[in-house]
């Protein structure tokens, strides 16, 4: 019987196995898994999806096949933490029997539930090859997934799976390829042009959480449909992720006729579509490319295409966006920003300031909110949102996070202690590290016991945007949050699409009314009220963010909204500064 893959590597290099049987001994140089053309090859071609994490189940990188089973992105999947989805949909225990077999026989295999970006969740037969160091240590582990329908199909004799969409029956990402690059060879014999648009669903998710997956199916199909009767004949559109698509415009000469194109879809989807008796709305943010202008193969024009995308959706959604060089220049910020936003957590650069949350009818600082801070040395102090959103797409706000935590914890019993003894503090969790970090449960009781801070004491703030994300995993992660004792908290509270539909399910405690809200006082309080009468009605209790001005604070206090925090009260403020403003009993708010 043949021996499984044994591995003799360095720290953190991938290489191919040594065959022991056949007498092939493939060196360290001469078997690093991205110097070799025909790996890297087989790796990107693959039908079945292929990721390669560290020890600790963290995702270094992906195949194209694992982005088109899955749905993530391929920077959605790099970095992703599969600990908690592996064990809440397999069992608390799946790692570590996973972990056992590769151990004692070099592989496991079987079916995994996994779940895809639309939240839906799904078997694949999957297999876990174990790279180890050099004392025998699990140092990497290579996963590979199977995607039964297509392996089926193609027993059954269906080759049409290899090359186009299960669901939609629209090209998949290896066949638009394969035309884009006949595409350009055409277009470079005939010196013409061509255009990439990269199209990417509004909102899908929403839809998918609050209808459920077969009425996402379903308008998927209807999206398909809308999309080829707006293209010509000889145009192509696949379907390269959960919500993704690409078109590819041969003969397109120039950004004015692909935008007219781009435009063309926009208008179309300003119709409802029909999708299991629902009419449902949906828009497109869309980013196009042009041939030779902006990319000369196939992977420039889709990156650029993805960029501009990217852009309009940030400015907006249901946006039309042209490359150009200045995304560029945007992109090339960013990623010296990712860099010094590394760094600058390396170099202990971050600290946390606490602004006060008082409870009107004393007058009393009875909380603290942790804000975290990037003190960078030529440029100042940065507010969160200037590092925030960076932190979570990249993945470091997982360990910038934990240490947020902590510090806020151990603020918080050291305030306790010298008289401030009915203090809590609240900390701003991200979707991030509530359903992907590793084992986030017990990192909370870590911190919890290394300050002594009681879990009473501690308040979690999630936004309702975190919490729709996977609404039944948010829930589950919260409700052993509560039965440690700990307290949450739902932040920027009637902002979110679904408001009403996870109250009664989530085990809430508190509900901070969105400043943009409370901007609108005392002149148009409607939305006020109703949310301080809900809170009520539910026995939850209430605070207002964002409070500027005395007016504002006489009208909460006259409507029954008992804590506030903002301008009028404190801006936030570092430790030492806070304990000498606590020394005051009680402030004079009106």
């Amino acid at each position: 019987m043949k021996k499984p893959y044994s591995w003799d590597i360095p720290k953190s290099t991938l290489l191919f196995p040594n065959d022991e049987e056949s007498g092939t001994n493939v060196s360290a140089s001469e078997s690093r898994f991205n110097d070799l053309p025909y790996g890297e090859m087989a790796f990107n071609h693959s039908l079945d999806g292929i990721a390669v994490t560290n020890s600790n189940w963290v995702i270094k990188k992906a195949n194209p096949s694992l982005v088109r089973i899955l749905g993530y992105s391929l920077d959605s999947l790099t970095g992703m933490d599969l600990t908690q989805m592996l064990d809440q949909l397999n069992g608390m225990d799946f790692r570590t029997r996973a972990k056992r077999s590769m151990q004692d026989s070099g592989w496991w295999q079987g079916g995994v539930r996994f779940c895809l970006a639309y939240n839906e969740k799904k078997h694949y037969w999957t297999t876990f090859h174990p790279i180890l160091d050099a004392q025998g240590k699990i140092d990497h582990v290579i996963i590979t997934l199977r995607d039964l329908e297509i392996h089926q199909a193609l027993e059954e004799g269906d080759f049409s799976a290899v090359q186009y969409d299960v669901l939609t029956k629209l090209p998949n990402r290896t066949l638009f390829r394969d035309r884009l690059k006949v595409a350009l060879a055409t277009a470079r014999r005939n010196q013409a042009g061509l255009a990439v648009l990269f199209l990417d669903l509004d909102n899908f998710k929403t839809i998918n959480d609050s209808l459920g997956h077969a009425t996402g199916d379903h308008l998927l199909k209807a999206v398909a449909q809308r999309l080829l009767e707006c293209l010509r004949e000889e145009d192509t559109v696949s379907r390269v992720g959960g919500d993704e698509f690409l078109v590819l415009l041969p003969g397109t000469e120039s950004k004015e006729a692909a935008d007219i194109v781009g435009r063309r879809i926009l208008r179309a989807f300003e119709r409802p579509l029909v999708a299991e008796d629902h009419e449902l709305y949906t828009s497109f943010s869309i980013g196009i490319a042009i041939f030779p202008e902006h990319g000369k193969d196939s992977e420039g024009l889709i990156k650029k295409a993805d960029m501009a995308m990217y852009h309009a959706k940030e400015n907006g959604k249901h946006k039309c966006q042209v490359f150009c060089n200045s995304l560029r220049n945007q992109a090339k910020r960013r990623y010296l920003l990712e860099q010094n936003l590394r760094k600058g957590f390396e170099r202990q650069e971050f600290v946390v300031h606490y602004q006060p949350k008082v409870k009107l009818s004393s007058g009393l600082v009875m909380g603290i909110e942790a804000v975290a801070r990037w003190q960078r040395p030529e440029l100042g102090l940065a507010p969160p949102r200037e590092f925030i959103p960076l932190a979570e797409e990249t993945g470091l706000i997982v360990p910038l996070g934990e240490w947020i935590l902590k510090q806020a914890c151990m603020t918080a019993d050291g305030l306790r202690r010298v008289g401030q003894k009915d203090l809590t503090v609240s900390v701003n969790i991200s979707a991030r590290q509530l359903l992907w970090q590793h084992d986030f449960v017990a990192m909370v009781e870590a911190a919890l016991q290394e300050s002594g801070l009681p879990p009473h004491a501690l308040e979690l703030e999630l936004t309702e945007k975190v919490i729709m994300h996977n609404i039944d995993a948010s829930i589950e992660v919260m409700g052993r949050l509560k039965n440690q004792g700990v307290k949450i908290s739902v932040d920027n509270f009637g902002t979110g699409l679904s408001s009403l539909r996870y109250l009664k399910k989530a085990p809430i405690d508190i509900i901070k009314i969105d400043r943009s809200f409370i901007q609108e006082l005392p002149k148009d309080p409607s939305v006020v009220l109703g949310i301080i009468s809900l809170a009520k009605e539910l026995g939850l209790t209430v605070v207002a963010a964002g409070v500027e001005y005395k007016q504002q604070m006489e009208f909460l206090y006259a409507h029954g909204c008992e804590f506030v925090q903002g301008y009028a009260v404190s801006p936030a403020l570092p430790a030492e500064t806070l304990i000498t403003l606590l020394k005051q009993e009680s402030w004079r708010l009106f």
